[in-house]
């Protein structure tokens, strides 16, 4: 059922459509029953007006909470994506794999020269 058409069973003065109106408000998604809230004849129908800004609130809380589910899991991910990192780290700093390349050991001897060529504007 469209927004549409739950707000013309809704406009109804007989009342007839109640059933199927509850039933699009609790299976429609936020945006359709804002869409319902905005057709709704505002003097002859504030029941189904309370009654969709409800449905409309607990489908924004859902959505809400799905979403942080979503930010607390992925920022459980990078928790761990950065502590494997620091152990990478810890273990590069600490335990080289060749300790002849080690930042720390490398020593320049007397005999080795460093070349650095001269640019100039001509």
């Amino acid at each position: 059922m469209t927004p549409q058409e739950a707000c013309n069973l809704a406009n109804a003065l007989d009342g007839s459509g109640d059933q199927k109106v509850k039933a699009f408000l609790l299976a429609a998604s936020a945006r359709e029953i804002q869409a319902f809230i905005h057709c709704l004849d505002m003097q002859r129908r504030d029941y189904y007006r309370e009654m969709a800004r409800a449905a409309l609130d607990i489908r924004l809380a859902e959505d809400a909470e799905i979403t942080t589910r979503r930010i607390v899991w992925l920022t459980v991910g990078l928790l761990i994506f950065t502590v494997a990192l620091f152990a990478v780290e810890v273990r590069a700093v600490f335990f080289p794999q060749n300790p002849n390349t080690g930042a720390h050991q490398i020593q320049s001897s007397q005999h080795e020269q460093i070349f650095i060529p001269i640019v100039t504007n001509r």
